[in-house]
C-alpha cells in the first residue's frame, strides 16, 4: 500500500473503563501512540505465551484426568503466568487486555501486522468490549487489504441513537464519546475515496472545506449497509442558532444569488462536534448527499452567543435546486436552509 497506515490507539486511557480520553484525541486526526515505553523483543512475547499455553494445557489435563489440584498449585501457576506477563509488558498495574494492546500497538508501528492482530485478538478474548483494542484490530484490517471488516469494525463501534453523544462539551463524557468519534471518522474515511484524513478550519470569513479531494486513493469498496446505525448527532435548532433571514429563506424558491448557492445544515459550538456531525450526516444520508462534500465555517453569533461553527455543503447550480435538496433533507428530518 502506498499510503500511510492508520496509527494505532493507546489503551493507557482514563478511568473510563478503557476508552480514549479527550486529551489524548486530536480533533480532526486519530490519536497518535501513547503507551508505556517497552524495549521487550517479539521473542519475549512468544515465550511468554508458550510458556501460558504451557501451564494451561497442564492444568486441563490434571482436571481432564481427574485429578485434585490444590488451591496452592492453582495460585502457583497463576503467579507464573502474570510473571511471565510482566517480564514481557511491563506495568503490572495494568489490566492484562491494555497490555497486550500495548504491545500490539508496538507491532503495528513496526508493520508487523500479524503479530498485531493475534495480540489484539487474544486482547479481545479477555475484553470483549476494549474499544482501544477493536480500533487498532481494524487500523489492521485497513493496512492488509481488508477493507470491509475494517468498516464493519468501525461501525460496530459507532454508539446507537440513545447512547452518549458523539461530542458533548466537558471532560465528564468525552472518554465515553472519543472510541465512537473515532471510529465514525475513519468508516467515513473508508466508506467515500474522496475524503482525506486530515481536515481544517479556514480563517473567519474564508470558505472551508472540512474534507479534501484525495487523489492517491483510487477506488474503495462500496460497504453497502455498514453504517446503518450510525449514531444520531442533535443538531442544533434554528431558533436557537440561525438569524432571522436564514430562517426565511426556504420560504421561496426562486432567491436569486450572486455568490455560489450552499445549504446550511447545522450549527455547533465546538469544532470537534462540527466535524463528527458532518461525518455522520454524510453517512446516515450517503445517497442524498452524493457528490456533496461538508464544509465548515467559523462563524460569530453575537456577544451574548459567541463563536460557533456552521455545517453546510454546495454549491448547486440554482437556488431552486438547493430548495429542492433541503426539501428531501427536511423530509428525513434533517435541518436544512438556503444559506444567506
Amino acid at each position: 500500500m502506498t499510503e500511510a497506515a492508520t496509527p494505532a490507539v493507546s489503551p493507557n486511557l482514563s478511568t473510563s473503563g478503557g476508552l480514549i480520553a479527550a486529551r489524548d484525541v486530536p480533533r480532526f486526526t486519530e490519536a497518535a501512540p501513547m503507551r508505556p515505553h517497552i524495549a521487550h523483543r517479539s521473542e519475549n512475547l512468544r515465550r511468554a505465551l508458550r510458556v501460558a499455553l504451557a501451564l494451561a494445557c497442564a492444568l486441563g489435563a490434571f482436571q481432564m484426568a481427574g485429578c485434585q489440584v490444590t488451591q496452592r498449585l492453582n495460585t502457583e501457576m497463576k503467579e507464573a503466568v502474570n510473571a511471565q506477563l510482566d517480564e514481557v509488558f511491563g506495568d503490572k498495574n495494568l489490566p492484562t487486555d491494555q497490555r497486550l494492546v500495548s504491545e500490539a500497538a508496538v507491532a503495528i508501528d513496526r508493520g508487523e501486522y500479524l503479530e498485531a492482530e493475534t495480540l489484539l485478538e487474544a486482547a479481545l478474548q479477555v475484553n470483549p468490549s476494549s474499544a482501544a483494542a477493536k480500533l487498532n484490530l481494524a487500523a489492521v484490517y485497513e493496512a492488509t487489504d481488508r477493507e470491509q471488516k475494517a468498516a464493519d469494525l468501525y461501525a460496530s463501534l459507532v454508539r446507537p441513537a440513545g447512547d452518549a453523544p458523539v461530542a458533548v462539551e466537558g471532560d465528564e463524557r468525552l472518554s465515553d464519546s472519543d472510541a465512537a468519534r473515532i471510529a465514525a471518522f475513519r468508516l467515513e474515511r473508508l466508506r467515500n475515496p474522496r475524503w482525506q484524513q486530515s481536515a481544517r478550519i479556514a480563517p473567519e470569513g474564508e470558505a472551508s472545506t472540512t474534507w479534501s479531494l484525495e487523489a492517491g486513493r483510487a477506488a474503495r469498496m462500496s460497504h453497502q449497509g455498514s453504517a446503518a446505525n450510525m449514531s444520531h448527532v442533535e443538531l442544533t435548532s434554528a431558533s436557537a442558532d440561525e438569524p432571522a433571514e436564514e430562517k426565511a429563506a426556504t420560504t421561496g424558491a426562486e432567491v436569486t444569488l450572486k455568490k455560489p448557492v450552499e445549504v446550511t445544515l447545522a450549527t455547533y459550538k465546538t469544532e470537534p462536534a462540527a466535524t463528527s456531525g458532518s461525518a455522520a450526516l454524510w453517512i446516515k444520508h450517503e445517497t442524498l448527499f452524493g457528490e456533496l462534500t461538508p464544509k465548515i465555517t467559523p462563524v460569530e453569533l453575537g456577544k451574548s452567543k459567541g463563536k460557533a461553527f456552521r455545517l453546510s455543503t454546495g454549491p448547486f447550480k440554482s437556488a431552486r435546486e438547493a430548495y429542492e435538496f433541503c426539501e428531501k433533507l427536511q423530509a428525513q428530518k434533517v435541518y436544512c436552509v438556503i444559506a444567506g
